[in-house]
């Protein structure tokens, strides 16, 4: 599972999240002041149409748009880095059930903590699982 927050001064409190794991899209944000309510979009990884972003000088706004419905995830803030490395793992996803292989060694086991600012700081994606040689 990849998490990436939205890094802008208005989402400082709460933080608009992009969560990537091996079954669906998912975005989620709280509203302000209900801050007990969550909006949540999700989008199943085979129903991905397109992934854009706008970039500015520091930050991006990443769209990210379904097969199925009018309604996309628009996730505005992230850092350059940050939407480069969101798009590349969807591209890298959306080829790998193209050719029906294993995906779980690009976003790793659902159970993994969410905890580790890795995944939001941008560092290396891990490796690929290396093909069986014969």
């Amino acid at each position: 599972m990849r998490k990436y927050r939205a890094s802008r001064l208005k989402q400082l409190i709460f933080p608009q999240e992009l969560i990537i794991d091996k079954y669906h899209v998912l975005s989620r944000k709280r509203n302000f002041p209900a801050f007990w309510q969550v909006k949540e979009e999700s989008i199943p990884l085979s129903k991905l149409a397109s992934i854009q972003i706008f970039r500015g000088l520091f930050f991006s706004k990443l769209i990210i748009e379904n097969s199925g419905g009018p309604y996309p995830i628009i996730l505005d803030g992230l850092w350059n880095r940050c939407a480069s490395e969101a798009r590349d793992l969807l591209e890298m996803i959306e080829r790998e059930i193209q050719s029906d292989e294993d995906i779980s060694g690009l976003i790793g086991d659902v159970d993994e903590g969410l905890s580790g600012q890795s995944f939001i700081e941008g560092d290396n994606p891990p490796p690929a699982t290396p093909a069986a040689s014969e």
